[in-house]
């Protein structure tokens, strides 16, 4: 917390590789450390927040709106409204929009540096990894990775909060600390400031980008050509199986070598493929 930099620096940041190609996601994966990975996951997030939370301050700032004074895109007031108002709403409008679709599209960038690194050499990735292993909280692992959502935090989130402030109350300067939950229900302000239409289009089109990521993620084949259904199917990991299906993951598809069928361990399984 005290050399990663800001939140803004923080989300830009790559995250660190080892000598086999893997990142943190290989290794909490492979070995189920769920609560490790949650608060991982939420750390990003509230970084993410709050960055938005600030530049939407900014911007407020600058074109001299508060909340009160709009409602779902529209001014809010029975007084007549001159032509510097409307414009200057019209200007404000525009730079809310962008800005949820800026934190639409860095959210999703984040979960596709996490989840597509393929180590070396046999090009897997971390859901391979929890596909390959028996610990108990891999499949909690797979749920936390691949279950996310724009407007719904990661898991673990009370769990998340009182580690933080233990770790700001000890590791952190004054002016550095902060309180996430100011920052939790940012994007019911954008919610609030933008029509139904607006609001919805960024969230459809998050969405519909996430499902392929998922696909791509899923269908993702290692060096012995296998996705990470045919590595839950070998070792007999029923949930995370039907889970993986339930997402999108392909049982037959054609770029196959084998299907995930003819791997399967035990009738559980293949019951799901």
């Amino acid at each position: 917390m005290t050399n990663l930099g800001t939140p803004t620096d923080v989300i830009h940041q790559e995250w660190n590789v080892d000598n086999g190609g893997r990142n943190l996601f290989h290794l909490l994966c492979y070995k189920g450390n769920y609560e490790c990975l949650i608060q991982v996951l939420n750390i990003e997030r509230v970084y993410l927040k709050k960055t938005l939370f600030d530049q939407l301050y900014r911007e407020k700032q600058r074109y001299r709106f508060k909340n009160m004074d709009i409602k779902h895109g529209e001014l809010v007031s029975t007084v007549f409204h001159n032509a510097d108002t409307v414009k200057r709403h019209e200007e404000f409008n525009i730079r809310v929009q962008a800005l949820f679709e800026q934190y639409a599209h860095d959210l999703l960038a984040r979960l596709r540096q996490a989840l597509t690194l393929q180590d070396s050499p046999f090009h897997r990735n971390p859901i391979h990894y929890a596909a390959m292993s028996k610990f108990t909280k891999c499949f909690k692992c797979v749920e936390a990775l691949l279950g996310f959502d724009l407007e719904t935090d990661p898991e673990g989130y009370d769990e998340f909060l009182k580690l933080f402030f233990e770790l700001q109350l000890l590791e952190t300067s004054e002016e550095r600390k902060f309180d996430p939950r100011k920052y939790r229900g940012i994007l019911a302000e954008f919610k609030h400031l933008l029509s139904p239409k607006e609001y919805d289009a960024v969230l459809k089109d998050f969405r519909f980008s996430a499902k392929l990521l998922l696909k791509e993620v899923l269908d993702s084949q290692d060096a012995n050509h296998h996705s990470p259904l045919h590595v839950a199917s070998y070792f007999g990991d029923f949930k995370a199986s039907r889970y993986m299906v339930k997402l999108g993951a392909d049982p037959n598809s054609p770029a196959f070598a084998e299907r995930p069928l003819e791997v399967g361990k035990d009738k559980f399984v293949r019951g799901v493929l």
